[in-house]
């Protein structure tokens, strides 16, 4: 069973006389399952306030994931950790936003991110060709212990803009947030080496929350009632359709000879 350990320490700054502040940290994180894997992960954060209820700031920070995800068509996905063929996914964020503050009654955001991603693991469809295949069954089918060419291994990055008001007081209280946003990934084996966006690429994304307090709404007694709805809009996902399709039969090669099969005959 894999498992992982964290520690992480913070540090923040205020100049004395400045109307800034840094945040600075740092993140030991430590994996430990078919291969044991250490990364060091540092995060800034500088704020610099312009007025009494506005403030700029700029963040950036290195993120690491150890696990990974093999999408199956109805039943839930299979996830996977880190071992010896897929190590760890990596991730350096860039953030530039603003806040606006109102006494009381609510509070706007506004922020621009840019996030590159290294090491990012996809599912290979045509695995069956190239998995290792160390046992086989009692009908001579073989029997996968190993991640070995599951996946392709690429890069990418997502790159978006957020903004999101929130309302606290009233009877009538709430949020509504909207993101406008693009993703790209790169795979050697996939679309000829072209980028592409994948499956969870989402263009536009409009979130609304609300709240209404009937008895401040109606001036009525002392029970409190409330009313609360939410909504979610967004753009469809990305979807290929298919070209052309075949069928292919698996027979395992004599396992005292190699371990490794293929197909032997497409129609």
């Amino acid at each position: 069973h894999p498992e992982q350990a964290a520690l992480y320490g913070a540090i923040r700054w205020n100049p004395r006389g400045s109307l800034g502040e840094v945040l600075g940290g740092v993140r030991y994180s430590r994996y430990r399952g078919a291969v044991e894997l250490h990364h060091i992960e540092p995060r800034i954060a500088l704020k610099y306030r312009l007025t009494e209820s506005s403030m700029v700031k700029v963040a950036t920070g290195v993120y690491h994931q150890y696990v990974h995800r093999v999408p199956r068509f109805i039943a839930a996905d299979i996830w996977t950790a880190a071992n010896a063929h897929q190590g760890a996914s990596r991730a350096v964020h860039y953030i530039v936003g603003y806040q606006r503050e109102w006494h009381r009654v609510g509070q706007l955001e506004v922020e621009a991110f840019h996030k590159r991603y290294s090491d990012i693991y996809q599912f290979n469809r045509a695995y069956l060709g190239a998995v290792e295949a160390s046992e086989f069954d009692e009908r001579d089918r073989p029997t996968i212990s190993s991640t070995r060419g599951l996946f392709n291994v690429g890069d990418g990055y997502s790159s978006g803009f957020e903004i999101l008001l929130r309302k606290d007081a009233g009877p009538l209280s709430g949020w509504v947030g909207y993101s406008l946003a693009r993703t790209r990934h790169v795979f050697a084996e996939v679309n000829g080496g072209r980028s592409f966006s994948p499956r969870h690429d989402r263009t536009s994304t409009l979130n609304a929350v609300a709240r209404i307090d009937l008895s401040k709404a109606l001036r009525s007694g002392q029970r409190r009632w409330f009313f609360g709805a939410n909504m979610v809009y967004s753009t469809g996902q990305p979807i290929t359709e298919p070209g052309s399709a075949y069928v292919a039969s698996m027979a395992p090669s004599d396992p005292q000879l190699s371990v490794f099969y293929a197909p032997t005959r497409i129609n």
